[in-house]
């Protein structure tokens, strides 16, 4: 029987040495084509455009989804950046691919002893197939995009339910079981589509289990059945972990960027307003402490804009212990309330270059990302200093 199997795959030889030339002409042409600098060459390739349109409009009825109306805009500016940062990933991880392949075919015909490790026919020609694959995806990449990311991610679990369900062998079993967990937790950072990486892995659970069994029924597994089912459930409870940590973190990583760059946006607006309305505009920390050097503002009290007033507190800017009191209180109340909060305002006299300088102190708090609440200060030269602060401002003159 051996023998009968080896005298097959001699025979099928000759062919997967066929396949594999015509493959690695094809690398070898799709590596000069995309390296050609005239762009007139290129040109060639751009029929596929037409049918490329053609698959995503087909594929979008399937794979597009519903209900985003009720999502806000901030997850749905998530979700459609994790869909381009899974196409990326796809694109990279069939490259990857592609290159294994080829390795592997290369190895396998140039290697006479590659026999002794018992790959069957059927191994290697899912690994051919693998190849025209990616190959195809890297020669045609407009046929890659977001509203068919989801078919090559099928395309690539079904070929790996192929090599699941083709081994025969205790050994190779095995070896293939200890590499499984890591191409599905790799392939699982492909998909935007969560539910499409729970069926993956479900399903490729099943296959393993499945093919187990029928090892465990002609051959010997190590340790024996019940050994065999805890290893493969644990293994396989630990992926699911890792796949949901994985994937976790990738959404609170884009929503926590998407929530700075919002953030950044509506400071950057509140900033721009009161740089209309006042002279200086400061940012002040939870402390009431500058946290910019604020040129502007050494210009303003020291004339002088290279100097940095980072970290000093604001209170000391201005002379009078009743200005500086008032102020803080006001502060730490804005910094109590919610982010954008009704602004303050007040009039107080700095500390300028050799002169007190009556000014209009206008304020608004807003949070950063890690809800830490800060104040938009903004500073204007008063034309008249107000009738209220004029008999503080004397008696404290006359003292």
């Amino acid at each position: 029987m051996v023998g009968a199997h080896g005298d097959q795959d001699q025979d099928q030889r000759p062919v997967l040495l066929f396949v594999f030339i015509a493959l690695f002409a094809t690398e070898f042409s799709h590596f000069v084509i995309s390296g050609w600098p005239c762009s007139a060459f290129r040109g060639r390739w751009h029929w596929t455009d037409g049918v490329a349109a053609l698959c995503r409009s087909l594929c979008s009825r399937t794979t597009c989804q519903k209900g985003h109306g009720k999502l806000s805009v901030v997850e749905k500016l998530v979700r459609e950046e994790m869909r381009e940062v899974c196409l990326r990933r796809l694109t990279h991880y069939m490259s990857m691919v592609r290159c294994v392949c080829m390795l592997a075919s290369i190895a396998y015909a140039s290697t006479k002893h590659m026999s002794s490790l018992n790959v069957t026919l059927e191994i290697k020609c899912s690994i051919v197939t693998l190849w025209a694959i990616t190959l195809f995806a890297a020669i045609f990449p407009n046929f890659v995009n977001k509203r068919t990311a989801n078919l090559w991610y099928i395309a690539l679990a079904v070929m790996k339910y192929v090599l699941i369900c083709i081994q025969q062998s205790a050994s190779f079993y095995a070896v293939w079981g200890r590499h499984l967990n890591i191409v599905m937790i790799v392939q699982s950072c492909h998909c935007s589509e969560l539910w499409l990486v729970g069926l993956d892995f479900f399903a490729t659970m099943i296959c393993r289990l499945f093919v187990g069994y029928s090892v465990a029924s002609h051959d010997h597994l190590a340790g024996g059945i019940s050994n065999w089912v805890f290893n493969e459930s644990f293994a396989f409870v630990t992926t699911g972990v890792a796949i949901a940590a994985i994937r976790l973190m990738d959404m609170d990583r884009l929503k926590q960027r998407f929530d700075s760059e919002v953030s950044r946006l509506n400071t950057g607006a509140m900033a721009r307003l009161l740089e209309l309305m006042c002279d200086v505009v400061v940012e002040l920390d939870e402390k009431c402490h500058v946290a910019e050097p604020a040129p502007k503002l050494s210009a303003l009290l020291m004339l002088d804009p290279r100097r940095t007033l980072h970290g000093q507190p604001f209170g000391e800017f201005m002379p009078f212990q009743e200005d500086a009191c008032r102020f803080e209180s006001l502060a730490l109340a804005s910094l109590q309330g919610p982010s954008g909060s009704m602004p303050g305002a007040m009039s107080a006299t700095l500390q300028g270059p050799g002169a007190l300088m009556p000014v209009e102190i206008t304020f608004v708090q807003f949070q950063d990302v890690e809800g830490v609440g800060h104040l938009l200060v903004g500073i204007s030269e008063a034309t008249t200093l107000p009738i209220a602060e004029l008999p503080s401002v004397r008696g404290r003159q006359k003292v």
